[in-house]
Order: structure tokens, then C-alpha cells, then sequence
């Protein structure tokens, strides 16, 4: 019965988000929010008298017996700020959601971690495989990856956490029914299986311009740091990262290359120290797992089952070399008759895709 009164509160029309906060600060529930008259709830810091007339004016629970029968046809679950299985970190942040509508076999918990990881929609190779392996480590420790099932950097991240057999948590700027893109389809199916998709927004809801920026104050509110892997200089990517760091959490970025626009944001993030430099997830790992050493411990490792990633034919003289002892960067590339410059840029890809490792400035194969 509970939720029914949360779906009405938040279906009020023409009573902004802050006032219902405020309104919820006063009264405990929107059950007692329900049950108060004008006079009481004028009472209430920045409530007007219109706004008074509004709630009184808007007593009936129709709408929400209506939803609500809907959404157990669609087996689609509603998670409210007092029940188990809404995030306490989403209860601290500014305009927390009233609803969250969930659907998948995952619950999220407070007992888990989540990390999330958002980018460009229009990401190059590099970004991609670079979200894809730092998922898919973080998500074989069992870390919960988190992002918004766009295109690119955040498809690569939920992609990452279900090739090592993670969870990974999708938080949509649509209604929970709508896949966006359309062309996510099958992830979305995965993501259900495999995690949870989540939205504030109810049965229907189109994106809109408005909606991609509020779901992204859910996904850096819900995770203790975010990755921005790609992201260019004015970048729905570079939104997250402010609303993380105004909640207090973890922000990490990626490096990219200085010619790369999609770049340009993440290097900016790192020049002006608001993000911890990220070449791989243990640097991720070494921020934030000290904060829950009494809480959780890092899961055992299961065994890595991928293949071994294709490598273009210059990479494959690089990885041959190395195998041979060539271990330094010039050297490498006075033997593959190469440039330093490429022989660093295959040399990061390989190390992001967990073929080799460096050591004091030297590499080796993992």
C-alpha cells in the first residue's frame, strides 16, 4: 500500500522535486503527506498556499492502484527510498528519486560495490576496448559496473561486466519499458538476465533532452566513483563527473591522445586534478577498496575464459619481440623497424587488453 502513496507524491504535477523533499523531511512518508490538510502543510519551508491547494486538490490514488497493476503485468518492480533493495548512497544525494522502477533478476544491495563507468556515445576503438577491459576486471572482483546502455563507451562497459560473468546495473533516461537505442535491444535482454535495468521514469516515458542529464545524477549517486573513459570537451560524460564529485564520490579518467577531440574532456579532468589518472583497474581498486575493507573483501578471481584479442600484424611483431626479451620502447621499435610513437600507442592497447605489463618503465607479458 506503501508504494502507492510514493507514486502519487511523485506524480504531483506543478510541485517541483525540492519541494517534495521537503515535504517528505516534515512528514516521514508521503502516506502522512497524503493524509495532512492545507493548514499543515503550508506549515512546511517554501510550501505556498497554491501549492498547499495542489496536494489537497490531488487526493485520489487511482492513478497509482492503475500504474501499479500495469507494472506487475510487465513483471516490473517498484523500489521506494523505505524499502530494501533501494540504495542507501541514492538517499544522500540532492533530488533523490521518489520511484525507482526496476526489472531483472539482480537486487541491488548495499552489501555490493558499484563503480560506474560512462563515456562518449561516439567512441573510438581505443575508448572502447579500454571500458571493456576495466569492466571487465572490475566486474571479475566483483564489482558492480554501472552505466546508462547508450552507445559506445557505456554499451563497452555493461558488455565488459557480462563477458567475465558480472553484474552490471543499466540506469535508463527512458521509461523502464523503452530501449534506447533501439538498437540496444539484445543488451538490454543481456542486462536483465545478468543485473538489473533501473529508471525513474515510469511505463512509456520517452527520452527527451532533459531526462539524459537527471538519470545521470542516479548513476554517479549510486556508485562510489566513476570512470569517464571517453569524453569529449562539452560532454554529457563531463555532467556525471561534476555531479560525482558534488556527491562527494570518486572520479577516475582514462587518458587519451592529445589529437583525439573525444578526448579532450578526460585529459582536461586529469590537468586540473578533478580525476584520478586511470591506466588500469587496479587504480581504480587501490581508491576505492580501502573504504570497505571491514565490509567486503576482494571475490576470488575466476578463471579467464576469453580469447585472446586479435592483434594486427605490427602488434603481433611487438608481442613476439617482447616474448624474445625485448623489453624498452626504443628497442622495440629499432627491431620492428617502427616509430617510438606507434610502439608506445600498440603498447597501451596491449596493456589495456591484459596481454602485457609494465614494470619500472620496462614490459613484459602477463
Amino acid at each position: 500500500m506503501d508504494t502507492l502513496y510514493w507514486l502519487w507524491l511523485r506524480d504531483i504535477e506543478k510541485l517541483s522535486a525540492t519541494k517534495k523533499q521537503k515535504l517528505l523531511e516534515k512528514f516521514e512518508s508521503p502516506q502522512a503527506i497524503y493524509q495532512a490538510g492545507a493548514a499543515e502543510l503550508l506549515v512546511v519551508e517554501n510550501i505556498t498556499l497554491s501549492d498547499a491547494q495542489n496536494i489537497v486538490g490531488n487526493k485520489n490514488l487511482d492513478s497509482a492502484e492503475n500504474q501499479k497493476k500495469q507494472l506487475a503485468e510487465k513483471g516490473i518492480a517498484i523500489v521506494t527510498p523505505d524499502q530494501r533493495g533501494y540504495p542507501s548512497p541514492l538517499q544522500n544525494i540532492h533530488h533523490y528519486p521518489l520511484v525507482l522502477y526496476h526489472r531483472g533478476e539482480y537486487e541491488m544491495n548495499d552489501e555490493d560495490i558499484y563503480i560506474s563507468m560512462v563515456g562518449s556515445r561516439n567512441a573510438t576503438q581505443y575508448g572502447v576496448r579500454s571500458a571493456k577491459e576495466i569492466a571487465y576486471q572490475l566486474a571479475k572482483r566483483g564489482i558492480v559496473i554501472v552505466s546508462g546502455m547508450a552507445y559506445g563507451i557505456d554499451a563497452a562497459a555493461h558488455q565488459g561486466a557480462l563477458e567475465a560473468g558480472g553484474k552490471t546495473v543499466a540506469v535508463l533516461g527512458c521509461g523502464i519499458d523503452v530501449v534506447y537505442p533501439r538498437s540496444n535491444e539484445g543488451l538490454y535482454q543481456q542486462i536483465m538476465k545478468n543485473g538489473c535495468v533501473v529508471s525513474e521514469y515510469g511505463l512509456g516515458v520517452p527520452p527527451a533532452v532533459y531526462t539524459f542529464p537527471a538519470r545521470n545524477r542516479i548513476i554517479s549517486g549510486l556508485s562510489a566513483g566513476t570512470v569517464i573513459v571517453e569524453a569529449a570537451a562539452k560532454s554529457g560524460a563531463l555532467i556525471t563527473a561534476k555531479l560525482a564529485l558534488e556527491q562527494n564520490r570518486e572520479v577516475f579518467a582514462v587518458p587519451g591522445s592529445i589529437v583525439s577531440p573525444t578526448s579532450d574532456g578526460t585529459n582536461a579532468l586529469i590537468k586540473n586534478t578533478a580525476a584520478k589518472l586511470v591506466t588500469s583497474y587496479e587504480d581504480i581498486l587501490e581508491e576505492i577498496l580501502p573504504a570497505y575493507t571491514k565490509k567486503k573483501t576482494e571475490k576470488p578471481l575466476v578463471e579467464d575464459k576469453r580469447q585472446k584479442p586479435q592483434l594486427s600484424g605490427e602488434e603481433e611483431k611487438i608481442y613476439q619481440l617482447i616474448l624474445k626479451g625485448c623489453t624498452e620502447i626504443d628497442e622495440l621499435a629499432l627491431h620492428a623497424n617502427l616509430s617510438t610513437s606507434a610502439v608506445s600507442s600498440m603498447l597501451t592497447m596491449m596493456e589495456i587488453d591484459g596481454l602485457i605489463y609494465k614494470d619500472k618503465g620496462s614490459f613484459f607479458i602477463s
